[in-house]
């Protein structure tokens, strides 16, 4: 027992080593680990083929820099779906994580939004059947367990309500079905870029 034949097995990794001061630590790691767990993905063409554009974005203006794009892509005929989310915990950083506002309605070059519907991390379900399965858990300090209905509070305007200003909390991540209105000028451009399940930002 115990005992092994031939060379053993050797794994072998990379260690990123980051200097900062414990206030602004966050600010570096929390970026580079997105970094290194999805990194930009080249891609080559034939010599002899020049590039249909140097470079292409979806979005028209930046997110917030404590913003990550984590999902854009078509989900049927008329709907693309976008998940968002908040990169740093709470009390990490000073600034990076406070709540972060981010306008869906003029977020997309070239295309006008008719509707946002807010959905369940795994698009499925919606967020009021979410927050209607979600268990009251009982807090120290509360006298009653929080009501999942009053969960909505300090998320920003409700997309169902007409208004596509959201607003994401430490961690968190919100998800979300698109609708463009028909006939928005440069619709191709946008179609184009989502393409078949990836897009580049």
């Amino acid at each position: 027992w115990g005992r092994h034949f031939g060379r053993g097995l050797v794994t072998r990794g990379r260690h990123l080593l980051a200097l900062s001061t414990p206030a602004q630590a966050a600010e570096v790691w929390r970026p580079l680990a997105d970094e290194v767990y999805m990194p930009f993905q080249p891609f080559f063409a034939a010599a002899d083929v020049a590039p249909a554009r140097d470079s292409a974005t979806a979005l028209q203006r930046p997110l917030p820099p404590n913003v990550q794009l984590l999902s854009l892509e078509q989900w049927d005929e008329d709907r693309v779906l976008l998940r968002l989310a908040h990169q740093f915990g709470l009390g990490e950083d000073a600034a990076l994580s406070q709540p972060a506002t981010v306008d869906i309605g003029v977020l997309f070059a070239g295309k006008t939004v008719a509707s946002v519907d807010e959905r369940g991390l795994a698009v499925s379900i919606s967020r009021e059947e979410v927050l209607r399965r979600r268990i009251p858990w009982r807090v120290e300090s509360q006298e009653a367990p929080r009501d999942s209905s009053a969960s909505t509070a300090g998320s920003g305007a409700a997309p169902g309500d007409g208004g596509f200003t959201i607003t994401l909390g430490p961690l968190q991540i919100r998800t979300f079905l698109v609708t463009f209105a028909p006939g928005a000028a440069q619709e191709d451009e946008l179609d184009a870029k989502v393409g078949q399940g990836f897009v580049v930002i």
